[in-house]
């Protein structure tokens, strides 16, 4: 079975036209010249005969063309039995918490141990894991007692929401069930997809890709929990709305396929959850309540920073019913589950910053780090927005904030030669084939599988640099990087000095570092984002002329977040200068440019 960065590779090539230098090849998959050796060598191991990848000293590397992929790929596929979005992180942690989640009771570390084949010092250094992803569920509490070990406290329909976010690939819960459970749950979630996409695409209710998946595996595990002997009681509070047309023939058709009654308490939930869904190809419900909190928002970031948002209406329609629906799954304890968190840290210091001192105060709500990684790709189309933009039909089965940063991005390099960009799921091309076929000669697609099936489709990485799409376009802006690189050596004249850098001893905690660095900003106006398991970032804005870099390196971590710092980056805004570009730079810093 391929990884997912070696099917990466795969697609990467397969779009080449012709061979591939080391370099762009590296660059493109983010890797060392000796991983990504390593990585090509593991390929060729698995395929008989032929080499799959062709390499050459002088040329790079070549995918053999004459090597069939699709009944390897499909093969891998089906054992791997469904599709995983997002990062696969946390591996235990989410074992951990799924066994929890099957158990009426408290469970020792010692069964969780034996169950998860885990060690107990393995299962302990999860713990705080574990805490910190359960507390991220309204509604849900990890119980813990010294005598009888671990439990959740939650509702039925909570567990069910936490199910979903966890069972997200089969190596999440292969051990907790028999061969027979995990084999129904995979029917009847493949079962459900099929209803669902032809229900969403007769209804015209497109959702995005990852929210069909994640829809369709919610409502697996509501039937699998029920079966198992986890019921929804009527008395809980829980959602409590009728539901409406397009749920009732959801529920009608999946009873039909999967031979499960629904009970009322459940149709309910189903409702509740297709109005927090991410929608595409949608005639969106202007919000106008909303519109006005986002424009209040775009003139506060004008009004603190300097920063003039270029927020067209169509964006803010789009954001509107987005933030809308966010609020209420905020408000009912569903947030959506994590996407690319910590890479939305490092790529995005400005965005985050902005929603978190800027947004979330006209909110009057803390955005939880899970929706924030989808929201944030919003507010960076809307930086870049001032990008010429072109068509092209692109695939995705990746969340709707993503595709619409990745869209952006398409329509400001690929220019006057594309007059448009069409966007939809995957399995609504599966569902119209042809139509899209005929009438759309460019296609590209972030689904490594579809590539690898159609040689007519271009693969494009969900956070596609800018290599990658002038690849597309074949129209290298040359002066962009120049400019950029003479920008960075400016700042890096002017930040980089010896006095922005600062080695501690050892600290109490945050407010005793603040103190020995002098950092005095509001703190309604800084932001924190923890950065892997020993970094922080620390931003600010405040107008008072004169920006400032801290780098912070310390002999002893202090605790924060529920992690062990060593290293501190904190960036002071004062309004000197281009805050975009002092921005770039914070993001050089932090690991985040491609």
């Amino acid at each position: 079975m391929y990884t997912d960065r070696q099917l990466k590779i795969i697609a990467v090539l397969k779009s080449a036209d012709g061979w591939m230098s080391g370099s762009l090849l590296r660059e493109n998959i983010g890797v060392s010249s000796r991983t990504l050796q390593m990585d090509i060598k593991a390929i060729n191991e698995k395929q008989a005969g032929e080499p799959l990848i062709q390499s050459n000293n002088r040329l790079g590397y070549l995918l053999n063309s004459k090597i069939a992929l699709e009944e390897k790929i499909e093969s891998d596929n089906n054992r791997q039995k469904q599709k995983s979005y997002g990062q696969e992180n946390y591996v235990h942690s989410k074992q951990i918490i799924t066994l929890l989640l099957f158990e009426k009771d408290y469970t020792s570390i010692g069964t969780i141990s034996e169950r998860l084949f885990f060690s107990r010092s393995s299962v302990t250094s999860d713990l705080p894991q574990v805490k910190r992803i359960i507390s991220r569920t309204p509604g849900a509490n990890l119980l813990v007692s010294a005598q009888y070990g671990l439990k959740i406290q939650a509702s039925e329909n909570v567990k069910r929401i936490m199910c979903m976010k966890t069972m997200q690939s089969r190596q999440d819960y292969h051990m907790l069930f028999s061969e027979e459970e995990m084999e129904q749950f995979a029917i009847n979630q493949k079962k459900i997809q099929a209803v669902l996409a032809e229900v969403f695409t007769r209804n015209q209710f497109i959702v995005s890709g990852e929210a069909y998946h994640d829809f369709a595996r919610y409502l697996a595990v509501c039937i699998m929990r029920s079966q198992m002997g986890f019921p929804v009681t009527e008395e809980e509070d829980s959602a409590n709305e009728m539901p409406g047309g397009l749920a009732a023939e959801l529920v009608d058709e999946i009873e039909k396929v999967c031979a499960y009654r629904f009970k009322e308490k459940e149709k309910q939930n189903v409702e509740a959850r297709l109005k927090e869904l991410n929608m595409v190809c949608k005639e969106t419900d202007i919000q106008l309540d909303m519109l006005q909190k986002l424009e209040e928002f775009i003139q506060r970031v004008q009004e603190e920073t300097g920063l003039k948002l270029q927020v067209e209406r169509d964006l803010l329609e789009v954001l509107s019913d987005h933030v809308s629906r966010m609020e209420l799954r905020i408000q009912n304890g569903r947030n959506n589950i994590g996407n690319h968190t910590k890479e939305m840290a490092k790529r995005y210091p400005l965005e985050m910053h902005l929603l978190r001192t800027c947004l979330s105060p006209v909110l009057n709500t803390e955005i939880p780090d899970a929706e924030m990684g989808y929201l944030v790709l919003y507010f960076a189309s809307a930086i870049e927005r001032n990008r010429r933009k072109p068509d092209i039909l692109f695939i995705s089965d990746q969340s709707a904030s993503s595709i619409y940063n990745v869209q952006n991005k398409l329509k400001g390099f690929l220019g006057e030669r594309i007059s448009g960009i069409t966007v939809i799921p995957e399995y609504l091309y599966e569902q119209r084939k042809e139509q899209y076929c005929r009438n759309y000669q460019l296609r590209i697609t972030s689904e490594k599988e579809l590539v690898l099936k159609d040689a007519s489709f271009t693969y494009l990485d969900l956070f596609a640099d800018n290599e990658q799409i002038m690849r597309l376009g074949r129209n290298v802006d040359k002066l962009e990087n120049n400019y950029w690189k003479e920008t960075e050596e400016k700042l890096r004249k002017k930040y980089g000095t010896k006095d922005s850098l600062y080695l501690i001893e050892e600290v109490a905690d945050l407010d005793d570092l603040k103190k020995r660095i002098v950092y005095e900003y509001p703190e309604q106006k800084v932001s924190k984002e923890t950065i892997g398991s020993s970094r922080l970032s620390m931003t600010d804005h405040e107008q008072d002329g004169r920006n400032k870099i801290y780098r912070i390196y310390l002999k002893k971590p202090f605790s924060y977040g529920g992690k062990q710092i060593t290293e501190v980056i904190a960036a002071h805004y004062g309004g000197e200068g281009d805050m975009i570009e002092f921005f770039d730079y914070v993001k050089e810093l932090l690991g985040g440019r491609s």
